[in-house]
């Protein structure tokens, strides 16, 4: 018995065309063509680990709400790896801080005891002067017991991290055990460092120098030194090291949007970037003296085969304002942006709570993100973004700079940009092999290639049975 199969060229080809979206997508490069949009990114070559505040561009031109379609390339084409950090970096600087020396003179017979202590403080906590115990025996020699350091007021932020010693006056050769407490009242004393410090001078001049005693960061005002071992001196200065870390300043980007007047009612839309992360948003009044109190919110998606409603799309608020513009006493009076959290909409919704003639425009504000990267590969670099249903390629910051701190990231190089670059050919190239559309869409292929091919053996299990029965009946299937 031979079974025929007849060969269907058209049904053939028809699973080609099926298969062959699907089949391109998956194999087509990550390349800087397949994105809308560029950026030249400039560096110095010098350091691994670049940053860049995400300039306006990005997030109007972008085409997924996360970033998902941001990619940083080489000039070889390689992707290089990154991630997107949403905070600013706190910044550090060193700072030298001089310090105020009361030496501690006691009576040799206590053995330089410096427990009990008389200190005159000014209002702000300046110390003026610095005595022992006002018991000592009259004319009783007395020796030089330690030193107290008045730091002064630190900077908000600030904590210190260590004290440099300059030599006593005169000494060429000098070394010491130094025992470090520190105080905030002057009265109880806690145990902050011990330390030798030397200063050596050779027969040729040439110095070995160990002058720093250093302890963990922290906030304080006043320190005691005294000495453990070798002969005390008063130091020629003593200052203080002290790390001050401050917030970066907040940046905002803003967009202003027109407004669409929605048929048949109040309602003002407008069309929006999808991937503005609006953290503020405020209306833009042109008019003088007046009051706008609005609802701002969004129309609810229909689900596919619901019928519209008749009475108009829903409208979902989730903010109130009123906004006002008002002229009083030759001053203007303006409504500032209401806090949102993080929104990203194609489109938003004004409803004023009356009639209103003017169409006011829409503000939205937002942090941008700050970009840092691994210069790798090959320079120059390039930032490319736009690219709809793209895959998001974001590395934890430990697999883009290991190892590195705050104090690090706010020290990185920035990157300098050139001008947008708008690569037609970007989106033409996606449109052509079915990767411009959105992973829905991809997905719906899919499925229309899963069924065809369930459609192809169906048929062929059909065709199989036909001749099996004909053959049985002694007739040929048509």
């Amino acid at each position: 018995m031979t079974i025929h199969f007849p060969y269907r060229p058209g049904a053939a080809l028809a699973a080609l065309a099926l298969c062959a979206p699907a089949l391109h997508a998956a194999d087509a490069p990550d390349t800087p063509a397949r994105y809308t949009h560029a950026l030249p990114l400039q560096v110095s070559g010098k350091q691994a680990v670049v940053q860049l505040r995400l300039p306006r561009a990005v997030y109007l031109h972008a085409r997924t709400p996360d970033l998902a379609d941001l990619r940083v390339f080489d000039s070889a084409g390689a992707p290089q790896p990154f991630t997107l950090t949403g905070t600013a970096t706190p910044q550090q600087r060193n700072l030298d801080l001089p310090c105020k020396v009361f030496p501690i003179q006691a009576p040799a017979r206590d053995g330089g005891r410096v427990d009990d202590l008389q200190v005159r403080l000014t209002k702000d906590g300046t110390v003026v002067s610095v005595t022992p115990r006002p018991d000592a025996a009259p004319g009783n020699a007395e020796a030089l017991a330690g030193l107290v350091l008045d730091l002064g007021t630190l900077p908000q932020g600030a904590q210190v991290t260590g004290l440099t010693l300059a030599p006593p006056p005169g000494a060429r050769n000098y070394s010491a055990q130094l025992i470090a407490e520190a105080s905030d009242d002057l009265q109880d004393w806690q145990p902050l460092a011990e330390n030798t410090v030397s200063w050596l001078v050779n027969a040729s001049g040439e110095t070995v120098t160990s002058n720093r005693i250093a302890f963990p960061a922290q906030r304080l005002r006043y320190v005691r030194l005294r000495w453990a071992d070798g002969k005390p001196a008063e130091f020629a200065a003593v200052t203080a090291q002290a790390v001050q870390t401050q917030d970066a300043p907040q940046q905002w980007d803003e967009l202003t949007l027109p407004a669409v007047r929605a048929a048949g009612g109040r309602d003002l839309t407008y069309a929006a970037p999808l991937a503005v992360p609006a953290e503020r948003v405020g209306v833009v009044l042109r008019e003088q003296n007046v009051v706008l109190p609005v609802a701002i919110g969004r129309y609810a998606t229909r689900p596919p085969g619901m019928p519209a409603q008749t009475t108009g799309p829903e409208f979902i608020p989730f903010a109130s304002a009123t906004f006002y513009r008002l002229n009083q006493d030759g001053a203007a009076r303006v409504a500032g942006d209401v806090a949102i959290p993080e929104t990203h909409l194609a489109q938003w919704v004004l409803r004023p709570k009356a009639d209103v003639a003017a169409t006011p425009e829409l503000r939205l504000r937002w942090r941008p993100a700050t970009l840092v990267f691994l210069a790798g590969g090959k320079p120059p670099y390039t930032l490319a973004f736009g690219r709809a249903g793209a895959p998001d390629t974001q590395l934890p910051l430990a697999q883009v700079a290991p190892g590195f701190d705050a104090r690090d990231l706010g020290r990185l190089e920035t990157a300098g940009t050139g001008e947008l670059v708008e690569q037609q050919g970007g989106a033409a190239a996606d449109a052509g092999s079915g990767t411009g559309t959105t992973a829905p869409n991809r997905v719906k292929w899919l499925w229309a290639l899963l069924v065809a091919g369930v459609g192809a053996l169906g048929w062929m299990a059909w065709r199989l049975v036909t001749q099996l029965k004909g053959e049985d009946t002694g007739t040929a299937p048509d």
